[in-house]
């Protein structure tokens, strides 16, 4: 994933995307979120414009993949937007790998 962390937005989203529901279906679950949580494959922080930050009370976004959650970083860096509707927020950027033990490291009941 670090290899192609630059260009994986062109793979994960767009045209193809939306005509799957894909987009559709994130917007929906993502809108839902609240309380403290815990994006697992965060990626290059597509989703951080699906959520509504107003019901997020910390957001800890986890990616096996240094390279992705620093695309992930620069989006929300370059993107006033997205820095004005996040100021209030805690994000927490995770690299980490999601198939291991997750309660070991975060401890338990730390997520909504």
């Amino acid at each position: 994933y670090n290899t192609y962390a630059s260009t994986y937005d062109a793979l994960d989203a767009g045209q193809a995307a939306s005509i799957l529901g894909i987009e559709e279906a994130r917007t929906n679950l993502f809108a839902k979120a609240s309380g403290h949580v815990l994006e697992i494959g965060a990626g290059t922080g597509l989703n951080l414009y699906r959520y509504i930050p107003s019901q997020v009370k910390s957001l800890t976004l986890l990616d096996i993949s240094e390279g992705m959650l620093q695309q992930a970083q620069q989006r929300l860096d370059q993107d006033p937007i997205l820095q004005r509707q996040w100021k209030n927020v805690p994000i927490r950027w995770i690299q980490a790998d999601a198939t291991t033990e997750l309660v070991s490291t975060f401890g338990p009941a730390m997520f909504d």
